[in-house]
């Protein structure tokens, strides 16, 4: 099984990638850098940015330099002019699939997960309406029986 990247997706946002370099905090002549590397896995690391030509996507090579590939040409969201690495966000078609999967626990879905807690929730739910409507009858039972006892008490002659 390949080893996954550090994060599930990058930013594609100018003020998210931004945002996420500001807390990565990179320093120097090193700057902050979400890309992809041959297996479409997603790193962040701090590397010296690099000029990538026009129709490539930077990829971080197996020694986590940055290094290029020609970008899927179909993909409207290429790169058509010259750019520098660290502002790859511009061209979302350099991430290849860049959604947020959904994290499993030991082999289960979120959605799994969830359907059992809600379906959970929803049985005690239920059970506790059961529980309250039963003693609010049995209560209600009750003073209905006292109630017959006293105007039987009332009743003269019987």
């Amino acid at each position: 099984m390949a080893k996954e990247g550090n994060v599930e997706y990058c930013p594609i946002i100018k003020d998210m990638w931004e945002a996420r370099a500001i807390e990565v905090d990179c320093g120097g002549l090193n700057s902050y850098h979400c890309l992809t590397d041959n297996e479409g896995r997603k790193w962040e690391r701090c590397v010296e940015k690099s000029l990538i030509k026009e129709g490539n996507c930077p990829i971080f090579s197996s020694k986590g330099f940055i290094d290029w590939k020609p970008c899927n040409i179909s993909t409207s969201t290429c790169p058509n002019t010259t750019y520098v690495s660290n502002e790859v966000y511009k061209y979302p078609g350099c991430f290849g699939n860049n959604s947020i999967h959904e994290r499993s626990v030991d082999g289960i879905s979120n959605g799994v997960i969830i359907g059992v807690v809600l379906g959970t929730m929803f049985i005690l739910a239920v059970g506790l309406i059961v529980v309250f409507m039963y003693r609010r009858r049995k209560h209600s039972n009750l003073h209905t029986e006292e109630e017959l006892a006293e105007k039987q008490n009332l009743i003269p002659g019987e």
